[in-house]
């Protein structure tokens, strides 16, 4: 029975945050699997479980109901359909799920493009399109019906983070907002350190396209073909 009780404490404080389910639906689900075992009679479990009513009645509310409560949080939260992801300008410490069990719906939002290089209308996403304290929430349907969260992140690192490339093309808009390059210059700004690796990227994948644009230019008229 302790692991009952303790079991769903820590679901609750986990999983149960990351669920839009609501209390009083918590306590009706509770209350049907920690109550419906004391209709079963008697004669049933008395024998094999070594237990009166009483002790059936405290089994039943602090081990059964626990036990098939904690479940049914996990299997809606692991088992989910297709993440959809909404960009929300609310700051950085925005509570979804306080949000929701208050208000009963999501926040105002706008969903969030699944290569934000290239944005909703092939217009790359910048800094200034999200704001300040935007953050993206990916959110999918559970197994059991119930939306759970399935990713948090700030809008600003999966911009940072998005693919250099689309298609064959370089996002030269992205990588003029991120790394300041002006036209074909090939120095590497000072805020380029911060970074990191995808920096580096970045400025070696603009080194090496000035360079073939160069060669492309500077090839003799007759030697481009076979």
């Amino acid at each position: 029975m302790l692991s009952g009780v303790f079991g769903i404490l820590l679901i609750f404080l986990t999983i149960g945050q990351l669920t839009l389910i609501s209390f009083p639906e918590l306590a009706r689900w509770f209350a049907l699997f920690g109550f419906a075992g004391n209709l079963v009679p008697v004669r049933l479990y008395a024998k094999a479980m070594t237990m009166d009513r009483i002790e059936w009645f405290w089994f039943n509310l602090l081990a059964v109901g626990p036990w098939l409560l904690g479940t049914g949080l996990v299997v809606n939260f692991f088992f989910h359909g297709p993440e959809q992801r909404m960009l929300v300008q609310l700051g950085h410490d925005f509570d979804l799920h306080a949000y929701w069990l208050h208000h009963g719906e999501l926040p105002p939002h706008q969903p969030w493009p699944a290569d934000p290089c290239v944005g909703r209308h092939g217009a790359p996403m910048d800094r200034e399109m999200i704001g300040q304290g935007g953050v993206v929430l990916g959110l999918a349907q559970g197994a059991l019906g119930y939306l759970v969260i399935s990713s948090r992140h700030d809008a600003a690192d999966l911009i940072t983070a998005a693919p250099v490339r689309v298609g064959q093309r370089f996002c030269s808009a992205q990588i003029d907002r991120l790394l300041g390059l002006k036209g074909e210059a090939l120095a590497q700004p000072a805020g380029l350190a911060h970074h990191g690796a995808f920096g580096t990227q970045l400025q070696t994948a603009a080194q090496g396209a000035s360079q073939q644009k160069r060669k492309r230019v500077a090839l003799p008229l007759g030697e481009g073909g076979p």
